[in-house]
């Protein structure tokens, strides 16, 4: 299972760590890792406390290598995913852009030799490669291996575009990309949304491919497309947001907070998780009725981007500096808004889902997003509180019934629903949420990995 492990003590709540840990837990198998010529997090025998789950690091060959394939993955790809191009202006594809591209086969290509040495090419066996980074590996893989027995997917955990916006990329590119994914007999994503776009970008752009329902025919192999929303192990979650720690956090943040009720958001300050307008439409707000400020506290549990770049130093600043502008128009002798940051001794896991459980109303409004596992954790912890959820999140689909809608590029619409659910609480009926929530309980890795090859 090729990826990208989190070398942190205790990832913030979201993202693909937690699942594919759950994963090998449930499973367990070989997670293959990115590792540079002087990182030595585990070699090929290294196994975890049960002897189910052993960590290989693919060893890159030297650093100039390692970092155009990261520039590659972000600049080309995480961009492209979630629209973040300023067309005005880029992509442009250069000679800079075609080393990265190159770099980053370089790399696929050491991950696919690594998986054709590495797998047993048993009936039973099941390679699972991961993410945008990753997303040559299949073809790669393909090649080294002669006959191949074991059953290969492919899961995709952000959005995938549509077919216009994919086009930006060079013919070169999409090619690639498209075809070597198609060497799967599963791809997977979190929503149906993405899975469609998938369809749609293969129709339009690979001659040759012939897409009947779920299932794409394209040089003689059949790929199944899947949608598979990633899990959460609801349970634990609940334990850990009951748990002592959590209650000490609690009791921090209700001191912060005071006499007044809290709008809660959590996210890695990504770019897409669309802070900066969470925080104007909550502004627009308290132009309408000051005395918001004095009623309720907007305390965003924020943490580090997974993959820091000079845009994400940009927009930092914006966060704070709307931040900073709400506290000096509204702030009075207490924050109105106030964002929270981990540090080196914190728990930021246990202090996000604490706050979530302490919500009165949770706001959730990314721009676009592959799953977002906090809608669910919050449902999850506080299924009393509204959930302000962006139709943009691929976890819109299945949490819809228990969600308020946000548009997530609409501020004023925005301001409107905030103001709703802080005056008057949820809408949704009893009965939706309930059915959501038995959903949520129902969730493992183990379930999810079968919805990925079954569909």
């Amino acid at each position: 299972m090729p990826g990208s492990p989190n070398g942190t003590n205790g990832p913030p709540p979201g993202g693909l760590v937690p699942i594919l840990t759950s994963l090998l837990d449930e499973v367990g198998g070989a997670w293959l890792f990115s590792a540079g010529p002087a990182d030595r997090r585990g070699d090929a025998n290294e196994r975890r406390g049960d002897d189910r789950a052993a960590w290989v690091p693919v060893v890159l060959p030297d650093q100039k290598t390692a970092a155009g394939s990261r520039r590659s993955a972000i600049e080309l790809f995480l961009w492209l995913f979630h629209y973040l191009y300023d067309t005005s202006v880029e992509p442009s594809f250069d000679s800079k852009t075609r080393n990265n591209w190159r770099a980053y086969n370089e790399v696929n290509e050491l991950f696919g030799l690594e998986l054709a040495a590495r797998h047993s090419d048993s009936e039973g066996e099941v390679v699972l490669v991961h993410d945008f980074h990753l997303m040559l590996v299949p073809a790669r893989f393909e090649a080294a291996t002669t006959r191949r027995n074991s059953t290969l997917a492919y899961f995709h955990h952000i959005p995938w575009c549509d077919p216009g916006y994919f086009g930006l990329l060079p013919k070169e590119v999409r090619d690639a990309i498209l075809g070597s994914l198609l060497k799967c007999d599963f791809v997977g994503f979190h929503s149906r949304r993405w899975a469609e776009n998938f369809k749609s970008c293969c129709l339009e752009h690979l001659p040759g491919v012939v897409i009947t329902g779920d299932t794409a025919a394209f040089e003689d192999h059949l790929t199944r497309i899947t949608v598979a929303p990633g899990p959460i192990d609801a349970s634990t979650v609940r334990d850990l947001a009951d748990s002592p720690l959590a209650h000490q956090w609690r009791e921090s943040l209700a001191t912060r907070a005071g006499d007044r009720r809290i709008l809660v958001r959590v996210d890695r300050l990504d770019l897409w998780k669309n802070v900066v307008r969470g925080f104007r439409a909550y502004e627009l707000l308290l132009e309408r009725s000051r005395n918001v400020a004095d009623e309720y506290w907007f305390c965003a549990i924020v943490s580090s981007p997974r993959f820091p770049t000079s845009r994400h130093t940009e927009y930092e600043t914006l966060c704070r500096a709307a931040q900073d502008r709400i506290n000096e128009r509204f702030g009075g002798g207490a924050e109105a808004v106030s964002m929270i940051y981990p540090n080196s001794s914190d728990h930021h896991r246990t202090r996000a889902l604490a706050a979530l459980s302490m919500a009165d109303v949770t706001l959730v409004n990314p721009t676009f997003d592959g799953l977002n596992m906090v809608a669910k954790e919050a449902l999850a912890v506080n299924p009393e509180a509204p959930l302000l959820l962006s139709r943009n999140a691929g976890s819109f689909d299945q949490l819809a019934p228990a969600a308020v809608a946000v548009d997530p590029f609409d501020v004023l619409s925005t301001m409107d629903l905030m103001e709703t659910a802080l005056s008057r609480g949820a809408d949704q009926t009893t009965e939706h949420r309930d059915a959501c929530l038995a959903a949520l309980g129902r969730e493992s890795s183990r379930a999810w990995l079968d919805r990925i090859l079954d569909g």
